[in-house]
């Protein structure tokens, strides 16, 4: 009852989040925008690789598109993942785009990795303080490269932090890290070559979308990937390079 008092009184002031068309206000059904997702990031040798399904769902039962992209360049040489509320993570990549932007312009060299994690951090527990007690809905995943080497960083609806070798953020997140840690020897190490990598980052989201009904199946949607190069920055991954691998990897479910 309580919560629902707060709700009410904050939707009086603040804007709801954009809701699936013909959907009335008050149904029990979810019908907030989600990105059930799945987002992987993990260390290879020539830095980092972020991976992500493609489907964004408008409650339990209502698929909204198959080509959303989940991973986005915010710096360049940092990428961009993250699971929630579709409202909710634009609001959080609009920030940290715009914090980039604003600190190079100002100091005329990049922010941190480690800075721009604390400022999304920063950010969410002020806004839980300040404008929405129960917090932004976007579970984020942060991965760049930086004068202390690469690095992924997990940032939670409370504005905490992590960090790990490699990472996953989403309703399938438990199936790809699963996929992930049969091969946490040679993640931990960076020791994959690209084409390995990529591979595997793909595999781990076939794993996700085979058990996960907020992932897109591998055969229905074809993931975005991108890589991140101390010499290139941030990259997405060629279509054309992408599909013989997934090929093969759906050539594998049929054996």
């Amino acid at each position: 009852m309580r919560r629902e008092l707060i709700e009410r009184a904050f939707s009086s002031i603040f804007p709801s989040p954009v809701r699936a068309p013909g959907v009335v206000h008050g149904q029990k059904i979810n019908t907030v925008a989600q990105s059930g997702t799945t987002v992987v990031a993990f260390r290879y040798k020539d830095g980092l690789i972020m991976a992500a399904d493609r489907k964004t769902s408008g409650g339990y039962f209502f698929i909204d598109n198959l080509e959303a992209m989940k991973i986005h360049e915010v710096a360049v040489h940092t990428g961009f993942g993250a699971a929630g509320a579709v409202a909710h993570i634009q609001l959080v990549l609009h920030e940290l785009e715009l914090i980039n932007s604003s600190f190079r312009s100002r100091a005329r060299h990049p922010l941190s990795v480690r800075g721009q994690v604390n400022y999304i951090s920063n950010m969410i527990r002020d806004y839980s303080l300040y404008v929405c007690p129960w917090g932004l809905e976007a579970h984020s995943l942060i991965a760049g490269i930086d004068h202390e080497g690469a690095s992924i960083y997990g940032i939670f609806v409370d504005g905490a932090v992590l960090e790990y070798p490699y990472s996953s953020v989403g309703s399938g997140s438990d199936q790809a890290i699963a996929r992930l840690d049969q091969e946490q020897r040679q993640l931990k190490a960076g020791s994959f070559k690209e084409k390995a990598a990529i591979e595997l980052a793909l595999r781990a989201i076939r794993q996700a979308g085979l058990r996960d009904s907020g992932s897109s199946d591998l055969r229905t949607a074809l993931p975005s990937v991108a890589k991140i190069t101390y010499k290139n920055g941030f990259e997405f991954i060629d279509e054309d390079v992408l599909k013989p691998v997934v090929a093969g990897l759906v050539e594998e479910l049929k054996s």
